[in-house]
């Protein structure tokens, strides 16, 4: 009951994470999008606007980097908590072997 409990709490977390995965990669593409309208005002806006472009670009780098580094961080705990899935899955084999040796003792 407890590792049952446990592994629906894990199965919760990595839905949890992959929602969370789906809303940086929509940010990150809204940031693009954002980052692709600014550059267009470049041709038509001249000197001035081609700097605040180039500043504004670099934001979304800078952004970017940011969200890839969370997208990272994010499948690294996805991968743990697959680990951990095993785990909890094993220790349920074990100890319904353990019943078993101890009903048929």
């Amino acid at each position: 009951e407890v590792l049952e409990r446990q592994l629906d709490t894990m199965k919760e977390s990595k839905w949890e994470l992959n929602e969370r995965v789906k809303e940086v990669r929509d940010q990150m593409h809204s940031e693009q999008s954002r980052h692709e309208e600014k550059l267009a005002l470049v041709s038509t806006e001249g000197e001035d606007w081609h700097r605040r472009c180039l500043s504004a670009e670099q934001e979304v780098l800078h952004k970017n980097a940011q969200l890839e580094a969370e997208v990272k961080e994010i499948d690294r705990l996805k991968a743990d908590l697959s680990v951990l899935e095993n785990r909890a899955r094993e220790s349920e084999l074990q100890a319904a072997g353990m019943r078993l040796e101890m009903t048929g003792a």
